[in-house]
Order: C-alpha cells, then sequence, then structure tokens
C-alpha cells in the first residue's frame, strides 16, 4: 500500500488541532504520516504539536517563523515522503471513515491523478453551526481528461476546483512539475494551486461524498482583513488568468473549453468584487467599478455570455458605475443574512426545528 502524508499547517489553533490529528489517526491505514509545520504561533500551538509528536510516532514536526499558510504547505511537500498528499486545515474536521475510502481508490487505481471529494461549507455562530452549504460536483466516478475539461466551468461552479483540501494528490505530478503555492498571494492560493496541479492530470476521480468540513467562524474577520488588503482586484485576477492561459496551452484545449476557462475567470471576477464591495466604502466601490469596468471593456461583447440574468444585472451595476445601489444592495443583503441567524439561534426556532 502507497504511504500517505497529511500535511496540517498549524497557527495559534492548539485548541482544536488534537481534534484534527485524532480524526486522521482513527483511520485505518497501513503506512500513512501527519507532518504539522508549526507557522509561527504565539500561543500554545507549537508545544502541543510536539506533544502529540511524543504520543503519535507517525507524526512529524516542523517549526518555523509565520510566513502565511502557503509556506509551510510548501514546507510539508519538502518533508513528505508519501506517495499520496492531502492538505488539511487544524481547525476544520473530516468524515475519517468516507476519507479512508477515497484514499483507497486512489491507492488501487494508479491511472488516477487526483481525487476529489466533496465540501460541507460550515458557518459558526457563538460555537453553533446555523447553517451547512454543501458544496460538491454532482458525479461519482472516473473522468477522463477529455471529461473533466469539457465540464471545467460546472465544477468551478459546485467549488470543486477551489479548495486543496478536499483532494488527494500525488506527490510525484507536483514534484516532477515543480508546483507550489505562491506565497505572494493571501487570497486564492489554493485555487492557483490546484489549477496548475490539473494542467498535468489526465483522468481524475469525482465523488459526491461530503467528507470535509470547513468551519466559517461568524465574524469572517480574517477573511475581510485580507480582503482589505487588495487595492486592485484585476492584479489578483490576472494571476489567475495566467494559470487558465498555461493549461489552455499544455492541454491544448478546443475553442469549447476555452470559454469554459473564459466563464470561470469572469465569474471569479464577479465573486471578488462582491467581496470587495461587502468590506469597502463609497469611494473604494467606484474604484472597483472603474477597474472592472475596464476590464471587461477587454473582451468580447461574448464574454458575458455565461451570466445568468440576476448577475449580469448586478455586472451592470458595476458597468454604469451605480456605487450607491451597489453599498445599499450589500446592506440589505447583510441585514437579512444577520436576521437569519439571529432566528436561526432563538430558542423557538429549535425547538420547532426539532418537532
Amino acid at each position: 500500500m502507497k504511504k500517505v502524508s497529511f500535511i496540517i499547517p498549524v497557527y495559534n489553533c492548539g485548541n482544536c488541532l488534537k481534534n484534527m490529528v485524532s480524526a486522521v489517526e482513527m483511520m485505518e491505514l497501513e503506512q500513512f504520516e501527519i507532518i504539522l509545520v508549526d507557522d509561527g504561533s504565539v500561543d500554545d500551538s507549537g508545544i502541543i504539536c510536539d506533544q502529540l509528536a511524543e504520543c503519535f510516532k507517525n507524526i512529524r514536526v516542523i517549526h518555523q517563523e509565520n510566513q502565511g499558510v502557503s509556506s509551510a504547505r510548501n514546507r510539508g511537500i519538502e518533508m513528505a515522503d508519501g506517495e499520496l498528499i492531502l492538505f488539511l486545515d487544524a481547525d476544520d474536521t473530516i468524515e475519517s471513515v468516507k476519507l479512508q475510502q477515497m484514499i483507497h481508490i486512489m491507492e488501487c487505481n494508479d491511472t488516477l491523478d487526483l481525487l476529489i471529494y466533496g465540501l460541507s461549507f460550515d458557518y459558526y455562530y457563538h460555537g453553533q453551526c446555523y447553517r451547512r452549504d454543501e458544496m460538491v460536483y454532482p458525479m461519482t466516478g472516473i473522468m477522463p481528461a477529455d471529461m473533466w475539461q469539457n465540464e471545467l466551468f460546472q465544477m468551478y461552479l459546485h467549488n470543486s476546483l477551489s479548495s486543496s483540501c478536499t483532494k488527494i494528490f500525488r506527490k510525484a505530478i507536483i514534484i516532477n512539475n515543480h508546483i507550489r503555492f505562491n506565497g505572494e498571494m493571501f487570497l486564492y492560493e489554493d485555487f492557483e494551486f490546484v489549477i496548475r496541479y490539473l494542467s498535468c492530470c489526465d483522468a481524475i476521480y469525482n465523488s459526491e461524498e461530503i467528507v470535509y468540513y470547513y468551519h466559517q467562524q461568524e465574524d469572517e474577520g480574517n477573511a475581510k482583513r485580507r480582503l482589505k488588503r487588495i487595492d486592485y482586484l484585476t492584479e489578483l485576477v490576472n494571476q489567475i488568468e495566467v494559470v487558465l492561459q498555461e493549461m489552455e496551452v499544455k492541454m491544448d484545449f478546443s475553442e469549447k473549453v476555452k470559454k469554459e476557462t473564459d466563464a470561470i475567470l469572469l465569474h471569479f471576477y464577479l465573486v471578488l468584487a462582491r467581496e470587495k464591495i461587502a468590506v469597502s466604502d463609497k469611494q473604494q466601490i467606484k474604484q472597483i467599478c472603474q477597474d472592472m469596468s475596464s476590464w471587461l471593456n477587454s473582451r468580447p461583447a461574448s464574454f458575458l455570455d455565461s451570466l445568468s440574468d440576476k448577475d449580469r444585472n448586478y455586472v451592470d451595476m458595476i458597468m454604469y458605475n451605480r456605487v450607491g445601489k451597489l453599498a445599499a444592495d450589500y446592506r440589505y443583503t447583510a441585514m437579512r443574512h444577520k436576521l437569519a441567524v439571529r432566528v436561526k439561534n432563538m430558542a423557538f426556532y429549535k425547538r420547532l426545528k426539532k418537532k
């Protein structure tokens, strides 16, 4: 059986690290290792890593100065002995039995270059999960190259491409193609890594099983801080466009498949714009509108064909610089969201739900 390497970046997450490690140790794998990369934690996470290594012989610990999650994962790649590599985040959770089954599929089929499984995006408020969004491409089985290439856009819409934590990679592909996480990116570095890896794949396997549970805290403080650090969204979009274009050339995409990557890029920019507008004042929203309008004006009119009517209306607001409407639209959505959270956490709602 092939040795499996689980790479877990650790930064100030001592209160939940043991749960993730225990979930991995529960799997009945013949050969595996857990690589904990303590990325300059300032709480007791580093000590907990060392304690776990004393309890479990298959745990290795790396301590480094704080350099970010990309650096931590890259360090883990360099240290990994496994033929299969999985990236896990310390504050999330996994279904141990299901993940073991996914690993078994990869171990038993050397023709598979990548395996993708489902994600549950869990929203938390005061420690309670109040909402779950299951994100999975609705198909289970082997996808030859021509099949997944034609389904790229749909896979993106189902969030199957965005996270490195919902996949099983082959180390040989990572090493032989010099694929690493981009340390200069502090948003969507997973997405960029996955696209570059996928560019080197032939057959992949997709599973509809929900295996990974991502924990999103209510305040979303870290995500908001990272969004505010981005001055020009176009610069981030251009980084993703580069790897998509490299994929097109490397895989010799047909014109039809190239439209799939165009649709991904457009929707990616739209997601970024919505997220950035949510943390911006009116002057910043005006800049977002100007940047995206300039970017869209350099594209053919058919570039917008993949948009739904709702998304097209939103793009029109951006193109016509309707700053007040965009700000009001976000405030209305945020107000509804907060109201829904409070209602779902009220005692009478919980009682009704149990009936």
